[in-house]
């Protein structure tokens, strides 16, 4: 058991402490040093998800603070990348790193990481004005958890882009590879170049909201996800209707707000014209997808929508005029306010303009015509005015085509102004036909009425089995009478017989005499060829000479579609010894 073990700093990796540990004993070797924190030999001590926490706990226990679950929450990455795996997908990823022997790969097939197209971090990241900071204060530098977040590219500190260094975080080739400590000197380079000021500060955002959910231990399931997502959704626009998103303005919107350039930085492109966009995984809570960047950049697209109001287009101040042709005032501005709705197609954000005379029209907000006026999408209400016109002009014996004509409307809706209120329901909004069902029986609804009637009403499939046996008897009878000679199908006895339901029938066993008959009278390749060239060869036409090429060319039979019995048959009729066909 060893004696000696660093106390952790703030925000460190694990994989710091321990390389910190292996450069303060001195030890001769890297897996002197894990022989004794772990108890056995170990080669690679992974930065992001490191492995057997009970057995570094037995061996380093009583020189730390932590617990096995503080060292995965507080000196790993998982916090991170399991904010959107829900709790009991969590608790399954704790196990495995707390156990003995666990498979690193199913840490990443669960987390997702595996199959996921945004690239981890290659190299070590850190911020120099951490480093000096470090240095001055601890007396040593060391990797912080924060600065190797992926989407993670600014230190929240000191509000610095990080810097690349020359350590991998995953060295390629495997084997035992040290934990190689921070260093203030150690070489870096600066990645994060050429970006406008409005870039730098979504980075800056992306990065600040990572960091905070590195420390929240957040947890959300798929349907909390869901839900949060579609609300954003509706709160902002993006709702057709109650079910269903516009994907390509999402899309559209997604992309004028981030930008190309930072998309393509971070590897999150969206295709607008895609129906597998990450960005519609993402707002469906998906299954699998469970990429934190993703979620990060929707849900500060979606609050950033909300605080600016890009989503809530407004009508310019009114009065705007009305638009009744058949009012005193029409095209003067007497509309002084309209009130908030939504289409009726698309169910998006529009202003509904009621006037005085009672005519109301729903025009989209913000979309004007060349004179300032809102454009007119459709009539809500035409109101008294309207009604009073139509009826003065059908009682001055106008035809109702002509006055819808002369009015601008349907000739449906002069119909209805004429002929009152419909009656299709009575007065507390039940239909006539549920009515007359409830008052046969009083005692059960109507849905109840109507599945009875119709099992009392039920087919009497063998007596129809017997009917239409005879009938497809006939029809192919009359099919196969038919000159020049044409296929027996099962889809021509269908539609010779104009049953929609024949197919379903028969698949369902319903009819099977009508089956046995159908499998009788359909035609096979080889009978049609024969009779084809038996027509052909009684009707040739005059003036051409009768060959057997031309007779099986014009039956449509060629050699690699011909049967033995077709081409038999051909050879018969030309030698004569087939009989020909009577008249």
């Amino acid at each position: 058991m060893i004696s000696y073990f660093p106390m952790f700093y703030e925000d460190e990796l694990l994989r710091s402490a321990i390389g910190r540990h292996h450069r303060h004993t001195l030890s001769r070797s890297w897996g002197m040093t894990t022989q004794g924190l772990y108890g056995r030999h170990v080669n690679v001590v992974p930065m992001d998800f490191p492995n057997r926490m009970d057995l570094f706990v037995d061996n380093v226990g009583h020189l730390i603070t932590e617990t096995a679950d503080d060292l995965v929450w507080k000196r790993t990455l998982l916090p991170f990348h399991a904010a959107f795996v829900g709790t009991e997908r969590q608790s399954q990823l704790v196990d495995e790193m707390r156990s003995d022997y666990p498979m690193r790969g199913s840490l990443f097939r669960k987390i997702g990481l595996g199959a996921q197209r945004v690239p981890l971090p290659v190299y070590m990241r850190t911020c120099r004005a951490c480093l000096e900071r470090d240095t001055r204060i601890e007396g040593e530098a060391y990797w912080r958890r924060a600065h190797q977040l992926q989407g993670v590219h600014f230190c929240t500190i000191h509000n610095l882009p990080l810097v690349e260094t020359d350590i991998e975080v995953r060295p390629i080739g495997g084997g035992r590879q040290p934990s190689r400590c921070a260093e203030l000197d150690m070489p870096t380079r600066d990645y994060v170049v050429g970006f406008s000021d409005r870039d730098e500060e979504l980075l800056w955002k992306i990065s600040e909201r990572g960091v905070r959910l590195l420390e929240e231990r957040r947890s959300f399931t798929l349907e909390e996800q869901r839900s949060t997502y579609r609300e954003g959704l509706r709160r902002n626009g993006f709702m057709r209707n109650s079910d269903m998103v516009d994907n390509r303005n999402l899309s559209r919107e997604f992309k004028n707000f981030y930008g190309s350039r930072v998309l393509q930085f971070l590897k999150c492109e969206v295709d607008e014209t895609s129906s597998y966009s990450w960005i519609r995984k993402v707002i469906r809570a998906q299954e699998g997808c469970h990429t934190p960047i993703r979620h990060l950049l929707v849900e500060i697209f979606l609050e950033s929508c909300g605080a600016n109001g890009t989503r809530r287009p407004v009508m310019p101040a009114g009065p705007w005029r009305c638009q009744n042709p058949t009012a005193e005032h029409y095209w003067e501005p007497t509309i002084t306010k309209y009130s908030l709705g939504k289409t009726r197609r698309n169910a998006r954000p529009a202003g509904r303009f009621l006037c005085s005379c009672g005519y109301e029209f729903t025009a989209r907000l913000g979309e004007l015509d060349s004179t300032g006026q809102p454009v007119k999408l459709y009539v809500t209400k035409h109101g008294h005015v309207f009604s009073e016109k139509v009826k003065a002009l059908a009682g001055d014996g106008v035809p109702r085509s002509r006055i819808a004509s002369q009015l601008g409307v349907g000739l449906a809706t002069v119909r209805k102004m004429l002929g009152g209120e419909t009656r299709r329901r009575s007065h507390n909004g039940s239909s006539e036909s549920a009515l007359k069902m409830r008052s046969r029986k009083p005692e059960l609804t109507s849905t109840k009425v109507l599945q009875e009637e119709r099992q009392s009403a039920s087919i009497n499939w063998a007596y129809y089995d017997v009917q239409l046996c005879e009938q497809v008897r006939n029809a192919a009878a009359k099919l196969a009478s038919i000159q020049p000679p044409q296929r027996v199908t099962k889809a021509s006895i269908m539609k010779f017989v104009g049953s929609r339901s024949f197919a379903i029938q028969l698949r369902d066993g319903k009819l099977p005499l009508t089956a046995d008959v159908v499998s009788q009278s359909v035609e096979t390749v080889e009978s049609i060829q024969c009779r084809r060239v038996r027509w052909l060869y009684e009707n040739w036409p005059t003036g051409i000479p009768r060959t057997p090429w031309r007779l099986a060319h014009r039956a449509g039979v060629h050699a690699h579609r011909s049967r033995d019995a077709t081409a038999k048959l051909i050879d018969e009729l030309f030698s004569g010894s087939c009989p020909k066909l009577a008249d």
